[in-house]
């Protein structure tokens, strides 16, 4: 996981329509899925923000970035076509997915199986990639001979157990990712010895560069 910036910079319209909402504290319409009016517009901007990868494992999501390239958002929305293959919006707590099912704050764009395992489960805000709190490297590590993401060994033990409890429930270690993941990382090792840029599993990529120098 990376901490991700959410800043708005292209869909404006929704972004004006967010703000109406809070600034007179109504409630957010019910969550349609991809019938709602800006779901194409957050999917893509987030997507865009998140490097066309999903926001807790880092997979590839959609493997050509013109589609959330500036000049498909024309006049603060998006205009271009969207693809089921490019991943879900997940709400990061489900608890607010009630009255704020369209808060930008809470969503983000993830592969569909993680989207399934997680579900509706209770999350620890410990793990959250937007959060400035969200230190990636103080609180994970990464074992590379099973290329597996673990809590930092030197948290306190009630730390531990917060994060290796997220750590599941966001799928960091979900099978399919994890197979994915370990195969991608070792071709890469084999290609080049981790000298190429990665356009995947970034953080990973990182602790097995840091542990193979070249």
């Amino acid at each position: 996981m990376e901490r991700i910036n959410k800043r708005i910079r292209f869909s404006k319209e929704y972004k004006s329509w967010l703000e109406d909402l809070e600034r007179n504290n109504l409630p957010h319409p019910s969550y349609n899925s991809s019938n709602g009016k800006y779901y194409p517009d957050i999917l893509m901007e987030l997507l865009k923000i998140q490097r066309g990868c999903c926001a807790y494992t880092q997979k590839r999501l959609c493997q050509d970035e013109s589609v959330f390239a500036p000049q498909n958002w024309v006049e603060g929305k998006y205009q271009g076509k969207i693809s089921s293959s490019y991943g879900e919006l997940e709400h990061f707590d489900e608890g607010l997915k009630v009255n704020k099912a369209w808060d930008w704050e809470n969503l983000f764009v993830v592969d569909e199986k993680v989207n399934k395992n997680k579900g509706s489960a209770p999350v620890d805000y410990i793990l959250k990639p937007d959060l400035d709190s969200f230190l990636p490297e103080d609180l994970l590590s990464y074992h590379i001979p099973t290329h597996r993401f673990v809590a930092n060994p030197r948290k306190s033990s009630e730390e531990k157990i917060r994060i290796k409890e997220m750590i599941k429930i966001l799928g960091l270690n979900f099978p399919v990712i994890q197979r994915d993941r370990g195969s991608y990382l070792n071709e890469n090792r084999k290609k080049d010895g981790f000298s190429s840029q990665p356009n995947q599993y970034f953080a990973a990529f990182r602790h097995c560069k840091a542990k193979f120098p070249r």
